[in-house]
C-alpha cells in the first residue's frame, strides 16, 4: 500500500523515455525528480531512480536523486495523540494564537531524546496582519534517533499566570528504511540495498502506480554480508520497484 508521508518503501522506474548519462543513484525517501521528454517531472511520496530501457536494451541511467521525506506537520488536531516519524525527518508543530495580545505558545517540556529542536520558533500572521489578527506559531523539530519523545506546549499570557491552552503530543520515531540503489552493469540493472536494517523487507515490482499492483519478484537476492543484490535484465516495459515490509 502506498501511503501519504512515510511508507518504508523505495521505488524505481524503468522506462524508455531518455538516453542520457549517469551511472548510479542511491535513493532516500518520499520524493524524487526525474527528467522525461526534456522536462522535469516530480513525484511526491515515492522513492525512485529512472532507468531507461528500450526493446530489451538497457540504456544509461537518467534520474535525479530522491529527496528527504516531507516534514511531518502537527496541529491542534493532534493534541493528545501519538504521531510517527522516521529518523532524519523534519517536524513542524503549528499552533494557532495571537501574538498581538501578548500571549505566546512556548515549548514547556520535552520528555525523551529522539526529537530535538531544529531552529527558533517563528510566528506567521494571517493575511492582512494588524492588531487583533491571529496567526500561527511554528516550532521546527527534527527526529534524530529511534524512540519516543513527549512534548507539551503552553499558551502563556504576558508576565505570570496560568496558560490559556495546552497542547501535548508524543512522537514515535522509527529507523529510516533501507535505501535501494541502482547501477548499470553491462546490459543489466543491479539493484542493491544494505543488509543492516533490512529484516523482513522484500523487493516487489509493479508495472503501474495508477493504481500500483505490487507483487514479489521471483528472484532471490544475493548477500555479500554487507548488501543484498538483485541483477535484472533489461525490459521493454516500465516497471516500478520497492522494498516493502508487510
Amino acid at each position: 500500500m502506498v501511503m501519504e508521508g512515510c511508507d518504508n518503501s523505495h521505488f524505481w522506474e524503468l522506462s524508455s523515455e531518455l538516453l542520457s548519462q549517469a551511472k548510479e543513484f542511491s535513493c532516500r525517501q518520499n520524493r524524487h525528480c526525474g527528467i522525461a521528454g526534456g522536462r522535469m517531472k516530480t513525484y511526491t511520496h515515492f522513492l525512485a531512480a529512472i532507468v531507461p530501457v528500450a526493446l530489451g536494451v538497457l540504456l544509461p541511467l537518467s534520474a535525479a536523486l530522491a529527496q528527504s521525506p516531507p516534514p511531518l506537520s502537527l496541529t491542534e488536531t493532534n493534541n493528545g495523540t501519538t504521531a510517527s516519524a522516521i529518523v532524519g525527518q523534519s517536524i513542524l508543530v503549528r499552533l494557532r494564537g495571537n501574538i498581538t495580545t501578548g500571549y505566546a505558545w512556548v515549548l514547556a517540556n520535552a520528555g525523551g531524546d529522539s526529537v530535538v529542536t531544529n531552529g527558533s520558533m517563528s510566528y506567521v500572521s494571517d493575511p492582512g496582519g494588524g492588531v487583533g489578527v491571529g496567526g500561527t506559531f511554528i516550532f521546527p523539530l527534527l527526529a534524530v534517533k529511534p524512540g519516543d519523545t513527549s512534548l507539551s506546549f503552553e499558551y502563556r499570557p504576558p508576565g505570570s499566570g496560568l496558560p490559556a491552552q495546552t497542547f501535548a503530543v508524543t512522537i514515535h520515531v522509527v529507523p529510516a528504511p533501507p535505501r535501494l540503489s541502482i547501477k548499470l552493469l553491462s546490459a543489466d540493472a543491479v539493484i542493491s540495498w544494505p543488509v543492516a536494517g533490512a529484516a523482513n523487507f522484500f523487493l516487489e515490482g509493479s508495472t503501474s502506480l495508477s493504481p500500483p499492483q505490487w507483487a514479489p519478484l521471483n528472484v532471490a537476492p544475493l548477500s555479500d554480508g554487507t548488501n543484498y543484490t538483485v541483477r535484472l535484465g533489461a525490459s521493454a516495459n516500465t516497471v516500478f520497484f520497492r522494498l516493502h515490509q508487510p
